[in-house]
């Protein structure tokens, strides 16, 4: 048997391990004002671009962004992090850095952390300028084939891509927290569609959290969930257009599906009329053995929650519907519609809720 080590020893041993990471890992600036030809470890000296800190950025590294826009300059970091040492993106104190684009050609996302693990990104914000629809920013974020990373504490606005935000590609232990998102898509193309979702969680993604956001204005949804095993807690989602298209206009806040994700503690309201559709819930509930709980669900166009089955959908089975509130809605709680070219809904439950004030738009209960 080996001697037990001291305890000093082994503390001595913590500590060098700790200042031997601090040791390696540096700080830099970045501001509109700076020059790439600058060393950059100084607010003094900053350098101009985030690309040059994409390139420099090593694990346990920080680069603050000073105030000021970002033009055709996406994060996008050449390198992953360790679970130890991530590599950190952030808004100085009490200033307010806007990436304004991701590229040049407008395709890639301002925030691209594709192929990335350990990644935090806190406080920076992405601003497509022009009034929706004609953003210039694409997409504010893409997490792809990306792990334990996060964004925090940011403003994301006008983006005129399919997606403002999305975690594919098996993404997974990322976080998006505490941020405020609003105006993607394209309300009416001209032919009486619409196109958009604020938020994507889909193509394999598990085990994110997606928490304490706001989320408005999506032209087709707020937010699209699929995957398995992911969070989506302590939002709001509103999806009123009133201010922008007039009174009633808007769209359905989510479609809530996949395997086993947890939705709870959310606010849903104010879905309203969409382009392509007159009486939007607040939300669809769709896949398998997912749960929706303690959300507050109201003052929605028409149903509070609408199940739906229709030719080419997966099945609908063993969802779990509890303690919610619902008031204020167009239609009923919870409508539940098998067509018939669909495959089945079973399994489903709907329990221990309170629904009150509701049918608004007529018709008998379900």
């Amino acid at each position: 048997m080996f001697p037990a080590r001291p305890k000093s020893s082994l503390l001595f041993f913590l500590c060098t391990c700790f200042f031997a990471v601090l040791a390696h890992s540096a700080e830099y600036f970045v501001s509109p004002d700076g020059n790439d030809g600058n060393a950059g470890t100084s607010l003094a000296a900053p350098w101009r671009t985030i690309g040059k800190a994409n390139a420099t950025l090593k694990p346990g590294d920080t680069v603050y962004l000073l105030g000021g826009k970002y033009r055709d300059d996406p994060i996008r970091p050449s390198r992953s992090g360790t679970s130890g040492a991530p590599i950190r993106y952030v808004a100085y104190q009490g200033e307010e850095p806007v990436l304004t684009s991701g590229s040049k050609d407008g395709l890639a996302p301002a925030i691209d952390l594709k192929d990335r693990s350990y990644i935090i990104v806190d406080g920076i914000h992405v601003d497509g300028e022009r009034a929706w629809p004609n953003a210039r920013v694409k997409h504010f974020a893409e997490f792809s084939n990306t792990t334990y990373s996060v964004i925090q504490n940011g403003h994301f606005q006008y983006a005129n891509g399919w997606h403002g935000v999305r975690m594919i590609e098996k993404s997974h232990h990322n976080r998006f927290v505490n941020n405020y998102v609003d105006y993607v898509g394209t309300w009416d193309d001209g032919t009486g569609q619409d196109s958009g979702d604020v938020f994507q969680v889909k193509g394999g993604a598990h085990h994110n959290l997606i928490a304490g956001n706001t989320f408005r204005r999506g032209a087709h949804n707020l937010m699209q969930v699929k995957g398995e095993y992911n969070v989506i807690r302590d939002n709001v989602f509103d999806n009123d257009w009133s201010d922008v298209l007039g009174a009633g206009k808007g769209g359905r806040n989510l479609t809530f599906g996949g395997t086993r994700n947890l939705f709870e503690n959310n606010v849903v309201r104010k879905s309203a009329e969409a382009v392509d559709e007159p009486d939007n819930a607040g939300m669809k509930t769709e896949g398998s053995a997912n749960i929706v709980r303690r959300n507050y669900i109201f003052s929605n166009r028409n149903e509070g929650i609408t199940t739906e089955s229709y030719g080419g959908m997966l099945r609908i089975e063993n969802n779990r519907i509890y303690h919610n509130t619902f008031y204020d809605n167009g239609g009923p709680a919870w409508g539940v519609w098998l067509y018939p070219s669909g495959d089945f809904i079973r399994g489903n439950v709907f329990k221990n809720n309170i629904v009150y004030s509701t049918r608004r738009l007529g018709g008998a209960d379900l």
